[in-house]
């Protein structure tokens, strides 16, 4: 098994690659409302200084949608292309459309955060009797959040830690115990809650509407309540 949020936000080139590779492939998509996946994501990489620390969320939402319409080059807009796109990696159904082009509809499952949120349990064994997996397995599993973002007091120290942290990147994969426990004293050294982005109300309206076509094609194809929902926000 493998996962990464890269998949779906680079559909065009991963799944034409998934298909040649694994076209007996089972792919389980994950959604989450895009506004708040977006807030989530430009909050994570202030925190890894890939966004400037004093940039503010409305200004890199105008300067996203700046590149997309091709009214600035990547030179101009001074941040790597990945970051420009996020907005457009929460446009899930477009996205879909590439995986269904290259596989099976009963080998794509398309569920929601929300509903991993309310039950845990019940949400894998849902996954797993899709998958053709053993569901037992999670009838005394352990869940805990993993990769919360928090913002740091002290950037050098920020810094230090993610090398520490990318450099020993393969140990903390086959110790992921150790890892948590070096980052919950980390936390408690260097750590401080998340200040959630301010967004006015133009830059609110103005994602509700780039995002409600979308919405609106993820309803209608895999006709699910929670997005149903996020229509009339």
């Amino acid at each position: 098994m493998e996962a990464s949020p890269g998949y779906l936000a680079q559909s065009q080139r991963a799944a034409p690659a998934i298909a040649a590779l694994i076209p007996d492939a089972k792919l389980l998509f994950i959604l989450r409302d895009p506004i708040d996946r977006l807030l989530s994501s430009f909050e994570f990489h202030k925190s890894r200084f890939f966004i400037p620390e004093d940039m503010l969320f409305d200004a890199y939402v105008e300067l996203c949608m700046r590149y997309e319409r091709g009214a600035i080059g990547l030179a101009e807009a001074g941040l790597g292309e990945w970051f420009l796109r996020v907005p457009d990696a929460g446009r899930y159904a477009a996205h879909l459309r590439d995986y269904e082009a290259h596989f099976a509809r009963d080998q794509i499952k398309v569920v929601t955060l929300n509903a991993l949120q309310q039950d845990a349990r019940i949400f894998m064994r849902d996954v797993c009797q899709w998958a053709g997996l053993d569901a037992a397995f999670y009838d005394n599993y352990d869940f805990v959040r993993a990769n919360v973002t928090f913002s740091p007091r002290q950037a050098w120290l920020q810094r230090l830690g993610l090398w520490v942290n990318d450099t020993l990147e393969p140990f903390f994969n086959r110790n992921p115990a150790v890892k948590q426990a070096l980052l919950a004293g980390y936390k408690r050294i260097n750590g401080k809650p998340v200040a959630k982005p301010q967004i006015s109300a133009a830059t609110g309206q103005l994602l509700l509407d780039y995002y409600q076509d979308d919405v609106a094609e993820l309803v209608a194809r895999y006709d699910n309540k929670y997005f149903k929902d996020r229509l009339a926000v």
